[in-house]
């Protein structure tokens, strides 16, 4: 059996396992953006509608779905638990804070993060944290059937952060999302112009 001091060395650096995944995970989503809003400004009409509408929905199909790319790609690099999550929650959590700016510009700092809550970014964070509880189970199953009996692969967290987000999901989309909408607004009224 080799010394503890080289088993250590064997695992991956910091860089290696949460660094670049998440970096490349920030960065398509920026190239994407830049892209979507600098197409705004191309003046060949085919070009321009080419580039906003297969690359607007990349940016959106990527926002709402990257956690499904990244999540796998830091547990296979050998991420820790909280790594993966940070590192998988990252282009959302840029996402929100560029959607925080931007309405900054226009709306009081409070009421630019309760814009977070609006029904269609509040749905595209829970989806992202739901989606880490399903990769999670899909890590524990591949590592049950890899041999490692000892594995759970239903524990409560992954559990709960799935179910959170069907029943949001479902609350904010149920008639329409009609009553999730004339909530927002009710709160956003009793908060900001009472």
């Amino acid at each position: 059996m080799r010394p503890a001091a080289d088993r250590v060395s064997d695992a991956p650096s910091f860089v290696r396992r949460f660094v670049i995944p998440t970096s490349v995970g920030l960065g398509v989503l920026v190239v994407l953006f830049r892209t979507y809003y600098g197409s705004w400004y191309v003046e060949n009409r085919s070009v321009h509608w080419l580039l906003t509408d297969v690359v607007g929905a990349l940016y959106g199909a990527y926002l709402m779905f990257n956690v499904f790319l990244i999540y796998p790609w830091l547990a296979r690099r050998g991420a820790r638990p909280v790594e993966r999550v940070v590192g998988a929650l990252a282009p959302t959590l840029f996402w929100c804070a560029k959607e925080v700016v931007r309405m900054a510009g226009f709306f009081s700092v409070g009421e630019s993060f309760f814009f977070l809550l609006f029904p269609i970014q509040f749905n595209i964070v829970l989806m992202a944290f739901g989606q880490i509880g399903i990769c999670e189970i899909g890590r524990r199953i591949v590592e049950r059937r890899r041999g490692d009996a000892e594995v759970r692969v239903l524990t409560a967290l992954p559990v709960l952060a799935i179910a959170i987000m069907v029943l949001m999901a479902v609350f904010t989309n149920h008639d329409g999302g009609v009553r999730y909408f004339f909530l927002y607004n009710d709160l956003y009224r009793y908060l900001f112009l009472s």
